[in-house]
């Protein structure tokens, strides 16, 4: 409330006015107290949604307006991921960033195979929440240092573009990190990464410019 309250001072004994300027902070206290309380509650919730990749990310640091939930599990492949999805409901979540499927390809499992669990995830999420927004992330590249990192990371690209044609088809939103986050060979940059796979602080500073521009909706 923008407006004053006036009164002549000349008119309140000091005891007066000490009880009038009590009940004025507690007012002032009582509105600052539940503002914040409000906006926590109309903030829209994100859910990341993935492995260990997701896990390390502090993703907070994209937006302090939106309630993050970081879903991101150490070891976790599709089908891991497909059996924890009731976590997923109960955020109740306006919108999911999804990206998972390296521990699957490293364990040799075929493309097709994690693609179909990529198709299930996303058919189970949308079923629960049609107006859900549901943005896949490719896969990253995995580093030089990393054992098999040329076979891999050609099984990345191919995979990445039948994820990218899967999720084109199914009218979703895609998010190329691949790109963003690759060496002029097609590596994970050393920079980038603690191991070959995981990320560094620099890495994650990648990762959430990438997404930056598709939260402007989201507020």
């Amino acid at each position: 409330m923008k407006g004053k309250f006036r009164f002549s001072k000349a008119a309140l004994s000091p005891a007066k006015t000490f009880f009038v300027l009590i009940l004025g902070l507690a007012a002032a206290f009582a509105v600052s107290s539940a503002e914040p309380a409000f906006a926590q509650s109309a903030r829209k919730t994100v859910v990341m949604l993935g492995d260990s990749l997701t896990a390390g990310g502090v993703w907070s640091r994209l937006d302090q307006r939106l309630h993050f939930v970081n879903l991101g599990v150490s070891g976790d492949g599709v089908a891991d991921v497909l059996r924890r999805l009731s976590l997923v409901e109960e955020a109740e979540p306006d919108l999911v960033f999804l990206q998972v499927g390296i521990n699957d390809l490293a364990a040799g499992l075929t493309s097709e195979h994690v693609l179909a669990g990529h198709q299930a995830i996303w058919r189970q999420l949308l079923s629960a929440r049609p107006n859900l927004r549901l943005i896949v992330c490719s896969l990253l590249p995995i580093g030089e240092r990393f054992r098999n990192s040329q076979q891999l990371n050609q099984i990345i690209v191919k995979f990445n573009a039948a994820l990218f044609q899967a999720v084109r088809e199914a009218e979703l939103e895609w998010v190329d990190l691949h790109s963003a986050m690759s060496d002029p060979r097609g590596y994970l940059p050393d920079f980038l990464s603690t191991d070959g796979i995981h990320l560094s602080e620099k890495g994650y500073e990648y990762w959430r410019a990438v997404l930056a521009p598709f939260l402007a909706a989201a507020k």
